[in-house]
């Protein structure tokens, strides 16, 4: 655990460090109250409904996967996709300290699903968002201000508002599109930088 806990600290020093050297002027990302001056990306391109049959679901284009270690203000918030950090976010349930959005689309970029939920979602709301979590592999839960919506759920290229975590959309979102072939790199891991309150299973 020493071990770990050690290498993490040492990953947010290289990508702050980074961040301070990308400074270039533009505004703050949403959601992000770090200071950090960030690069405007897209983070996804409206197209239209999705084809999967999931109802309600948005299809985005997504132009780029590359890497990068400055900080980005994604135009869609949150993002589908896109530039994103070299290193990805741990899977789980976050009550605090969420990883950023760019760790999370990372994520996105490896199958995962990432479910972004209004901090003032009531408890019970939150107890059965945390139980999904705790079932589904792949799956990263994160608190996120400024959502028109109480959950919007996201996946590379595809993405769902919801009011409530009992909506049976939520599942059918993550059996849908988790490790779905959308993402480039389906298979790959779900660990790397923060520590989830409740994780979500490995793959």
């Amino acid at each position: 655990m020493i071990r770990r806990r050690a290498t993490v600290a040492a990953v947010c020093c290289v990508l702050l460090v980074a961040g301070a050297c990308g400074d270039d002027g533009d505004g703050a990302a949403a959601g992000s109250d770090d200071g950090a001056q960030r690069r405007s990306t897209s983070g996804g391109e409206h197209v239209g409904p999705a084809s999967e049959g999931v109802d309600g679901v948005h299809a985005y284009r997504v132009d780029s996967n590359e890497h990068t270690e400055e900080p980005l203000a994604y135009g869609l918030v949150p993002p589908v996709g896109g530039e994103h950090f070299p290193v990805p976010a741990t899977c789980g349930f976050y009550e605090t300290d969420p990883p950023p959005d760019e760790m999370l689309v990372h994520d996105l970029e490896h199958g995962a699903i990432w479910v972004a939920y209004d901090p003032a979602l009531d408890d019970t709301q939150l107890t059965a968002l945390r139980e999904l979590v705790a079932q589904q592999a792949k799956v990263t839960a994160t608190p996120h201000d400024g959502l028109d919506t109480s959950l919007v759920v996201s996946a590379w290229g595809r993405q769902l508002p919801l009011d409530s975590v009992d909506d049976p959309r939520l599942q059918q979102f993550v059996e849908t599109y988790r490790n779905s072939s959308n993402a480039p790199e389906p298979e790959a891991a779900c660990q790397g930088v923060g520590e989830p309150a409740v994780p979500s299973p490995a793959a």
